[in-house]
């Protein structure tokens, strides 16, 4: 049992220092995305499928108008022990094409399980800074009610919006 034990030992370290290896990695890139500057947009992300896992958390720049109207709401987020939503609003590129932005936390209502405001987004032609995140899986049989999602999941947002 002893011997057992050990080889067990062994193969559990093992395991563990890479795991903590892929935590550093994970680290170093996050570290060196936030510490970069600003792109535009385009120049980072020629296509819509040229996104990779490298470019989470890079600051782009993109020009166009934010469109209120598609404006979704996601369910089950938290913010300082707060429960509520993130705020995704699309926004319309200069070329037409769009751009989710998420616009930040509103805590849930104090009658309702819906935000008592939603801050309005910038009319008008402006110029937005964001950060790349990939989608999030979708898990299956989760709903939510019209103008609200469970994840952020762009092609569910696509669809939606």
């Amino acid at each position: 049992m002893a011997i057992v034990f050990a080889v067990a030992c062994v193969f559990l370290s093992r395991w563990q220092f890479t795991r903590n290896n892929e935590t550093v990695v994970a680290k170093n890139l996050l570290d060196h995305n936030y510490a970069a500057p600003a792109v535009p947009l385009a120049e980072l992300l020629p296509t819509r499928t040229a996104y990779t896992a490298n470019e989470a958390w890079r600051e782009v720049t993109v020009k166009g108008h934010y469109e209120p109207k598609k404006q979704l709401l996601v369910r089950d987020r938290s913010n300082g022990g707060l429960p509520g939503f993130e705020v995704l609003t699309p926004f319309r590129l200069s070329d037409g094409s769009a751009f989710v932005i998420d616009r930040g936390f509103v805590p849930v209502g104090t009658n309702q399980d819906r935000p008592d405001v939603v801050p309005a987004p910038p009319s008008g032609t402006v110029v937005a800074t964001a950060r790349l995140q990939a989608s999030e899986i979708l898990i299956p049989g989760r709903v939510a009610p019209s103008g609200e999602i469970s994840e952020i999941n762009l092609p569910k947002v696509e669809r939606l919006t």
